[in-house]
């Protein structure tokens, strides 16, 4: 059978291996960089960042048989980084097994007694500055809904919860916002049958 290696990600090493050896072992391979040669991403760490990929990443990209973005919008921004090559878009997709039979509601609020019986404003990704969840803060401050708590559900990156937890209290919301980390598998769609609005910044 063919095998295809379908690298997700770009700065870390063994992404950088996984090309070499796929390159070495004369296995195609497909890059899904997930934003991270952007240009927002790229100001971050910029001349480490164009060092690592000019002496790494270049030969694994110049080597895959494509590039896979998720939107044309991701395709067009990273387009002016000046990296090239074959792309594909294709958006993430959806399991809707998943979806077929849904969690019993309360499940999710059942297990952070810290919501309550207050409504949920659901954020379900990343703890990251790209993400937009200073405009969300912001924006559910001045919203201000009654009885309703804004859960940020997610892993931290870099320590940017920190920055979320002062963001939350200038508002005055330290006892409306809940971070309750990454919600895995059957979590994250019982988050999504609890809440009442699902944000996405």
């Amino acid at each position: 059978a063919n095998e295809i290696v379908h690298i997700h990600g770009m700065w870390e090493q063994i992404q950088y291996w996984a090309g070499r050896i796929s390159r070495k072992t004369h296995h195609p391979y497909v890059i899904s960089p997930h934003g991270m040669i952007a240009p927002w991403c790229m100001k971050k760490s910029n001349w480490a960042k164009r060092l690592y990929l000019s002496l790494f990443l270049e030969k694994n990209i110049n080597g895959a048989s494509a590039i896979h973005y998720v939107s044309n919008i991701e395709r067009e921004l990273t387009a002016r980084t000046g990296t090239g090559g074959a792309t594909i878009v294709e958006p993430t997709g959806l399991k809707l097994a998943e979806f077929r039979q849904l969690p019993t509601p309360g499940l999710f609020r059942a297990a952070r007694p810290a919501i309550g019986d207050r409504q949920m404003v659901l954020s379900l990704g990343r703890l990251n500055a790209k993400k937009g969840l200073d405009l969300l803060i912001a924006a559910f401050a001045q919203a201000n809904f009654q009885n309703t708590v804004l859960v940020l559900a997610g892993p931290d990156e870099g320590g940017y919860k920190a920055v979320l937890e002062s963001l939350l209290s200038q508002h005055n919301l330290q006892d409306r916002g809940l971070f309750t980390g990454m919600a895995y598998g059957a979590q994250r769609i019982a988050a999504m049958v609890d809440a009442q609005l699902f944000a996405l910044t």
